[in-house]
């Protein structure tokens, strides 16, 4: 965490169609170092904690087995968190860099 001298890390908010989370997807495969993925089940329940691959967590998620998840993963020598929660008007992205340290 940061501590409250230091900035918060930029935030990036995006609402995405199907086309474009398939070609995050695709960048996030093609592009970057995947360190963790973690699924969210549904509105009501806490994240799923068994791992997972980035391959099957966006069959899961364009499938709709799962509301949501989160991608760590490092590109250019930097950490980063996206998000990405299904909406009823798209796809939600939120990117932050990852302050949380990931080796």
């Amino acid at each position: 965490m940061t501590s409250p001298s230091e900035p918060l890390p930029a935030l990036h908010m995006a609402l995405l169609d199907g086309h474009a989370v398939t070609a995050l997807f695709v960048d996030l495969l093609a592009l970057t170092e995947v360190l963790e993925v973690v699924l969210k089940g549904g509105p009501q329940q806490y994240a799923l904690t068994h791992p997972v691959t980035l391959e099957r967590a966006q069959g899961m998620f364009q499938r709709g087995e799962v509301v949501g998840l989160q991608v760590r993963y490092r590109h250019d020598a930097r950490a980063w968190c996206d998000t990405l929660l299904r909406t009823p008007d798209g796809v939600r992205l939120v990117r932050v860099a990852d302050v949380g340290g990931h080796p």
